[in-house]
Formats: C-alpha cells, structure tokens, sequence
C-alpha cells in the first residue's frame, strides 16, 4: 500500500514511479490526509480484497456499488481517496497520465473500466470535499472526449456535460471548462498528445529467424513495459490488421521488422523504433522509406554508418539486453566452456581480385570495422567512390564478410581446442567445423529462447566471438553475464568502456590469441577467483543490462 498525503495523492509522476519501483501484483493508492489514522487499517483492508480487479474510496456517504464504464463517468464530482487494482490491468490502459495534473485517479480509473474491468465502489466519510480546479477541468473535457462516441450511443452526453458545467460555475470555473471542452473537440492533435501518454506500445513480434532470437527479444521486450505500467500489444508481423489498429501508440517497435519499413506504418500516429543487430549495408532499402524512426543498433559504428550513408539522423546506440534464467546459483557446471553460435564455413578463395585482396586485407586487420576496412583498402588500390558506389562495393563483400568472421571464429576455437580444452557447441553447422582438435568439440543439438539460457547455467565459461561488432555489446554477453558463468569474450570498445576486465568479465584480443589459453586455464584452476568474477559481472548486468532497463531508456527516449 502507498500512503500518499493529498499534495501527492494526484501526482501522476510519483504515483508511476512507485509502479516501476514496486513489484506488487495489487496496487494501493490512498489519501492519508483524507483519512483518520484509526480507520487507516480497515480501508487498506478493504482496498486489499482481491473480489474485485479494481476498487475505489470515494469521500462521503453512500452505498457500496458495482461501477461500469459508463457509470463511472457519472462520479466526476465525487473525491477520489483510495484506488486499488490489479498490476495486470495495466497491460491494457496503461498507468497514471502524466499529462494530466489533477483528477489523474478518476481519469485511471475511467480507463480501466473502459477496458473492461468491473469495479466496486465504497465510501467513507470527510468532512468537506476538495475544491475544483483548473487542471481538474482539463482532465474533465479529456474523459469527455476520449469517451464521446460512448455516452453519445447512450444518449446521456448532454446531461453529463450540462452537469459538469454546473459544478463549474459553482466554483468560478466554467470558463475554464469551456475553453478545455473546446480544445479538446477541436485540436485533435492536442487531444493526441494527452492521449499518447498512455496509449499502448506495439511491439512487432517477427518471424522464426537467428534461432528464435529476435523472437525472444520482442517477448522479452513486452514483459519489461508491462513491468513499468505501460499499455503493450505484442503484434505478430503474420496477423498485423492496419483496418483495426486505433491510430495511436505510444511507441512502435520492431526487431529487424520489414513492416517498419512501409509506408503505411504512417497510418500509426507514434513513434517508431527499429532494432538493429546484424550489419546494415545490404539492407539499405528498409531505411529509404521511413526516415523518421529511431534505428537502435546493438553497434556503435553501425548507429555511425546508418546515419552517414543512408540519412537516418535518429540511428543510436542501444544494444540489447540479457534475461536472468535463475542460474547465478547454480553450483553444478558440467561443461568447462560453452559457445552458443553458427559455424561459419571459411571461403578463402575468390574468383574476384577485388573480393580476394579486401579478404586478405580484412584477415590481417582485425581492427577494422568492415567499412573502415573497405574505405583504406580501397585507397591503397586508388579507388575513390562515392557513396552510391561505395555501397554498392560494400553490399558486394556480403561473402567476404561472412568469410572473415568465419576466419577469426575458426581461429578463436582452433586456439582454445590446441590447448586442450573441451569445448561444447551447438547445432548442425558445426558439423561443418574442420580441425586436428574436432575431437575436443562437443556438438549439442540446437538450442533456442531459455534453453539456451540454462545451457550457460551449465558452464563455468561462456565463449563470445563477435560477428564483427567492433563496438557494440551482444545479448550473448548479457545473457551469460546474468547466467554465473564467466564470459570470456572478444574485446569491444563498449565493452572496453563498460566493464572491468578481470573484474567482471575476460577480454581478449584477436591480434594476441596466443594469451587466451592461459587466462581461460586460470579461471578453470581458480574457482574462487571464477566464482567472484561471476558474481561481480552478475551484479553489474542485474543492474545494468536487463529488458527491464533497456526499457526504462526506451521510455526516456519517448
């Protein structure tokens, strides 16, 4: 229960915040300066019956009463002094409006029912109700409008109104009124930006794809709103129905989603947000049609190239993120190292002198992000394109670039399997792994979604090889982080610049593999010393690098 005096008890803000801070499956709002302290306990009692999905305290006499959406509508005279209701409820209406200032429990509590819910009304006595005020109209002539086309099919639209604007004049405010009830039924964009605050995300839940990954992140994604109060609707991209979208959201997003690619994502009033993970080059047409979203990528320098060659100023830096699959405290850990990623076949030679010698460069150059690599190559050749051009050449060495993450994952692991070490891995590709060490390679049949997390929650090392993110941050990290195990893993500058090495995880470098075995056999004879790693990088991660948090930023972007 949160005990809120009346300067606070319709504060949007800090009754929000103490949504996201509190993980109670039944909330509890009440006016403690509205209500003698030797009646606090028997209110919060009341308040705390799970019958009803939704409660309200009203201030005066009357008799306890099941309300409907309509029939709410009717109570916006009466002081709000205690709401109760189910977390889950939110998932559809979203939580306080932060738009609004006062009559922010009677707008929720209107919302709520619209959605369906049936709520029980009781009643305690003060001694003299709170004043109108000029915020309260604007929530007013908000609830009138959102909820027209309601009382207009009921016939009672009129009555109400003529009612409200009594209560108005009687305290000086009908002009006040007046003017909201105007605003909102002729600026429609006002109206919108009110409504937009609890309007519902829609996140874009794709196809089958990387494993069931991008998958995972959208559902992962949908819980950690919800867990925040925020209206969700998770979407599937197979049964999208534009005919019986509202118009409204309050956020759009999708994981590599082509449907955020077409135009008729305008018939959606919003914004837009594209998770971007794999490199962006060859995909060049999914940005030319909407320019105004927000491209999150999981790499720095794709957020970097985005924005250069294909004129999309909102391209940030927003990796993903990791799920906590409940094994921090697992003490049996049957496999020394696991890596969860495709076996990428090396094709060394090409028929095309240029694909062949960027190849060579790249092989040498570890360094370098692909373009970056491609620009110098380039120049030591005498070749200056422009950007059109530049492209072109670049969505090109699509199979150089699929070769040299090939060349340096194969090279990661033939390090780590000469020294001895038994590696475990998982799915058909690896199949396709050519080695002297293939012995040491365990190959596990594929594993997707929280499988995968409770394989980490075997291992005392998880493996990172990057597919060239040279400054980013996978969810493959995140989620061994989260999982006790010890990630050692390919360095980046985000990771360079985010966590400790040695401390809370173990970089290591492509240009120097020859020191991996050594650090990998000092965690693996140093328990305690693997153990305290995990610890320490399951903290930071638990704190840092969580759905809950990404969406937490996600929030602060809209």
């Amino acid at each position: 229960m949160i005990n809120l005096s009346s300067a606070d008890f319709e504060n949007s803000k800090l009754k929000n915040e103490y949504i996201r801070n509190n993980d109670s499956q039944r909330l509890i709002f009440v006016n403690q300066d509205r209500i003698q302290s030797e009646d606090m306990a028997v209110v919060c009692e009341c308040l705390a019956m799970p019958n009803y999905p939704v409660m309200v305290l009203f201030g005066g006499e009357g008799e306890a009463v099941e309300l409907q959406s309509v029939e709410m509508l009717a109570y916006y005279g009466v002081e709000i002094i205690g709401l109760a209701f189910e977390r889950e409820l939110l998932r559809k209406t979203g939580c306080f409006n932060e738009c609004l200032e006062d009559l922010t429990n009677y707008e929720l509590l209107c919302r709520l029912l619209e959605a369906g819910s049936t709520c029980m009304a009781l009643w305690h006595v003060i001694k003299k109700s709170q004043k109108l005020t000029e915020q309260g109209m604007l929530t007013w002539a908000y609830v009138l409008r959102r909820n027209l086309h309601k009382l207009q099919e009921y016939g009672c639209m009129n009555d109400l109104f003529q009612s409200m604007c009594v209560m108005a004049m009687e305290q000086g405010l009908f002009s006040v009124l007046q003017t909201n009830m105007n605003k909102m039924l002729s600026n429609d964009e006002e109206y919108d930006r009110i409504r937009e605050n609890t309007a519902p995300f829609i996140v874009i839940r794709g196809d089958d794809t990387c494993a069931g990954v991008l998958q995972g992140f959208a559902d992962a994604l949908a819980e950690a709103l919800a867990s925040l109060g925020q209206a969700v609707q998770l979407w599937s991209v197979e049964s999208v129905d534009f005919d019986g979208v509202d118009g409204l959201c309050k956020g759009m997003v999708g994981f590599q989603s082509r449907l955020l690619s077409r135009e008729i994502i305008h018939k959606i009033r919003g914004k837009k947000f594209q998770f971007w993970f794999d490199y962006p080059a060859p995909f060049g047409e999914m940005f030319d049609a909407v320019k105004d979203i927000y491209v999150l990528c999981q790499d720095g320098f794709h957020s970097e190239f985005i924005k250069k060659y294909f004129d999309v100023p909102n391209a940030l830096h927003f990796p993903p993120a990791g799920i906590d699959g409940g094994m921090i405290n697992s003490e049996e850990r049957p496999y020394d190292i696991v890596f969860i990623g495709s076996y990428f076949p090396v094709q060394k030679k090409f028929e095309d002198v240029e694909m062949q010698g960027f190849y060579e460069y790249m092989c040498k150059h570890s360094d370098k992000a692909f373009d970056k690599g491609l620009e110098e190559w380039l120049k030591q050749q005498g070749v200056c394109p422009d950007k059109e051009q530049f492209i072109t050449k670049l969505v090109g060495m699509r199979r150089v670039y699929r070769s040299v993450i090939g060349y340096y994952r194969k090279k990661v692991i033939d390090t780590i399997l000469s020294a001895g070490f038994i590696l475990h891995v998982y799915g058909d590709s690896w199949y396709e792994y050519e080695s002297a060490y293939g012995n040491q390679l365990v190959i596990h049949p594929e594993v997707r979604g929280m499988d995968m997390l409770r394989e980490w929650g075997k291992a005392k090392i998880g493996l990172n090889i990057m597919s060239w993110h040279k400054a980013g941050m996978t969810e493959r990290v995140a989620n061994i982080l989260l999982s006790g195990a010890v990630c050692v893993t390919e360095r980046t500058t985000y990771l360079d610049e985010h966590f400790e090495d040695g401390r809370e995880l173990i970089g290591f470098s492509l240009e120097s593999l020859e020191e991996l075995p050594k650090e990998i056999e000092s965690l693996l004879q140093d328990d305690r010393k693997r153990k305290q790693i995990a610890q320490n990088a399951y903290l930071k991660a638990s704190r840092e690098h969580t759905w809950r948090e990404r969406a937490t930023e996600l929030l602060e972007l809209i």
